[in-house]
């Protein structure tokens, strides 16, 4: 029972990562209009063109961003462009979104899908374990 409460948490807390996750903070206008939002940007990496994917990489990597790939790049292709996993990495805390397919997709993401080919769209969710 123990082992699915902490699925369930996993679970709730990659929802709310996904709801925050390209939001920055309420800034107040300078004027009477309403507060504003900017959304966060990340920094690319490489050059769109032929033969190339563009994957999102966030979460516990040294340089998260957009990284322009091969087209027949994997998971640990990104996570390479990424410069490797940070100190708190986990690959079970870790999905990939895949929101280019019938219906949008979160995959939950183990060391043996480190093989598992890349998508143009896709985004890397390389998480912290929950407390």
């Amino acid at each position: 029972m123990k082992r699915i409460g902490c699925l369930v948490l996993g679970l709730c807390g990659l929802l709310l990562t996904a709801c925050f996750a390209g939001e920055a903070p309420v800034t107040p206008a300078t004027t009477n209009s309403p507060a504003t939002t900017k959304p966060l940007e990340l920094p690319v990496f490489g050059e769109a063109g032929p033969g190339k994917i563009r994957v999102k990489v966030t979460g516990e990597v040294h340089r998260p961003g957009i990284y322009y790939l091969k087209d027949s790049a994997v998971i640990a292709d990104a996570l390479d462009a990424a410069l490797g996993k940070a100190e708190f990495f986990n690959w079970r805390s870790s999905s990939l979104h895949r929101p280019t397919v019938p219906v949008e997709q979160w995959i939950r993401l183990g060391k043996k899908e480190a093989s598992l080919p890349l998508k143009d769209g896709d985004w890397l969710s390389l998480d912290h374990p929950a407390d």
